[in-house]
């Protein structure tokens, strides 16, 4: 969610934790961060939208390269927050 506030961003990560499709904590390099990582649930529901909105392909997010991590992560947060 490139250009998005520190705010929004933790209210999305807010939403997804609620739904469990999330986790934070702290980072252990700076005390000062918290890092944020889907669950395998909510994995799930980042496949889900992908097969659903495209057809398979040579370039799956089964792989969950940090490329593909990051935009459908986007997307996810997208969908689920209706921004």
């Amino acid at each position: 969610m490139a250009g998005s506030t520190l705010s929004r961003l933790s209210n999305v990560v807010g939403r997804l934790e609620k739904r469990g499709w999330a986790r934070r904590r702290a980072d252990p390099v700076d005390g000062r961060s918290t890092l944020a990582a889907l669950t395998e649930e909510g994995w799930g529901k980042v496949e889900a939208q992908h097969r659903s909105r495209s057809k398979p392909s040579a370039d799956s997010c089964s792989t969950r390269s940090p490329r593909c991590s990051n935009a459908t992560s986007a997307r996810l947060s997208r969908t689920l927050t209706g921004a």
